[in-house]
């Protein structure tokens, strides 16, 4: 490998330990026969601003974004994609020429994952978001797009539930979208006449976590049940959801497919390779 022309990429965060990118990213560059090194950097949240100015500095040709820095790092490059900004987070950023441009797969991976990968339709489906953070953003504008029949937001605080509401309102859709608590018989009414829910918290890393509804009395075998998160596999919620015979979905293929997405952004490249990164996948699953 001639190190000298080796192109180097990255994701910042913290915590980045726990981070699959470097693997999918590098793994598929390897299949792909590029001569690149993917590096993971741990950003704390005050470091922000100097690291950002550090990759523009050394010339590094994109890098991946994730938690906390989704939303903040937006002020600190120098053009955003339209798409990006109307979902209010960045979660991966191109260097061209020192020019730091800012872009979002998430919503892309997401609907390729939920509509290609698994063949779940979202045109005139009932969707539920269990959660109203900078995912529940960026999934929103997308569903929004694929032309769902209605949106309902459900979470703990209302406050930010309404909040995301009136930003997805903004896309001028015919959609209809309702917010309620978490804590309500309208929440559970609406879980219940949902075709799909997706969980958008974080609840369910962890096995102590508790689960990021009240109860699953509502839940049905006809329904189908999203969780962003990929580790571990099978969430608190969505074990309850296969309990009841419903159809389950992991994060693990949305994360899949927007890396695949953001690595043809950092390649320049026209086709998006999906089939290098889901092989990295099947190495994971085989792994684990």
């Amino acid at each position: 490998m001639n190190f000298g022309k080796t192109t180097i990429l990255g994701v910042i965060g913290d915590p980045i330990k726990h981070s699959y990118s470097p693997f999918l990213h590098q793994g598929a560059a390897a299949e792909l026969g590029l001569a690149i090194c993917y590096v993971p950097f741990h950003v704390r949240a005050d470091q922000l601003p100097t690291a950002v100015a550090g990759l523009k500095a050394l010339g590094v040709t994109g890098f991946n974004v994730t938690v906390p820095h989704k939303e903040v790092i937006i002020p600190y490059l120098d053009d955003c994609d339209p798409d990006a900004l109307a979902m209010g987070a960045v979660n991966t950023v191109i260097n061209r020429k020192g020019v730091l441009t800012g872009y979002n797969t998430d919503g892309l991976g997401f609907i390729y994952a939920l509509t290609k990968y698994y063949n779940e339709d979202l045109v005139d489906k009932r969707v539920v978001f269990i959660g109203a953070g900078g995912t529940a953003k960026a999934l929103g504008v997308v569903c929004l797009d694929a032309e769902i029949a209605s949106l309902t937001i459900i979470n703990r605080t209302l406050e930010k539930a309404e909040s995301l509401k009136d930003a997805l309102q903004k896309r001028k859709t015919k959609c209809d979208i309702n917010c309620f608590k978490t804590d309500t018989s309208e929440a559970t009414e609406a879980l219940s006449d949902a075709d799909i829910v997706i969980n958008l918290t974080s609840l369910g890393l962890h096995e102590s976590d508790s689960l990021p509804v009240l109860h699953t009395d509502w839940m049905q075998a006809r329904q189908c049940f999203v969780d962003v998160i990929y580790n571990p596999r099978q969430t608190q919620f969505l074990a309850c959801a296969k309990a009841q015979g419903g159809r389950t979905i992991n994060g693990l293929a949305m994360l899949v497919a927007q890396a695949a997405y953001a690595f043809a952004l950092f390649c320049d490249q026209v086709e998006v390779p999906f089939n290098a990164f889901f092989n990295q996948m099947e190495a994971l699953d085989t792994q684990s």
